[in-house]
């Protein structure tokens, strides 16, 4: 069954990502919801040019299909860059301090964003 706000979750997870590597919102991009980038050990120890250019593939992503967004929430993305595979990955916590999950996605209050960056073998 399709999870009736998913839309708006991922509107929300589409806001999210697109403020990655710019700068604060202006009147032409809302603010996104809250939220935080994690890169994994492997992307760290890509260069500061190749890292860019992957935050930037990220956030411009928009490959989506039953195969990858099963749920319609826009929340996972596989990516081939630098000759190898990358995935990002947003999961939903209460609050920014990550110790529970979101108990509504949907709502930016109860909602605090972490997406994942990492190679695919750190999966």
């Amino acid at each position: 069954m399709t999870n009736p706000t998913a839309n708006i979750i991922a509107s929300q997870n589409d806001a999210f990502r697109q403020c990655i590597a710019s700068n604060l919102a202006t009147e032409t991009q809302p603010k996104a919801p809250d939220g935080m980038v994690v890169m994994t050990q492997r992307v760290s120890t890509l260069d500061i040019a190749e890292q860019v250019s992957l935050l930037l593939v990220v956030r411009n992503y928009s490959s989506f299909d039953l195969d990858n967004d099963p749920h319609g929430e826009r929340d996972f993305g596989a990516i081939d860059l630098h000759g190898a595979k990358w995935f990002w990955k947003i999961d939903y916590y209460a609050n920014g301090n990550c110790d529970s999950g979101s108990e509504d996605p949907s709502d930016p209050a109860k909602c605090y964003r972490v997406l994942t960056i990492m190679h695919a073998s750190e999966y």
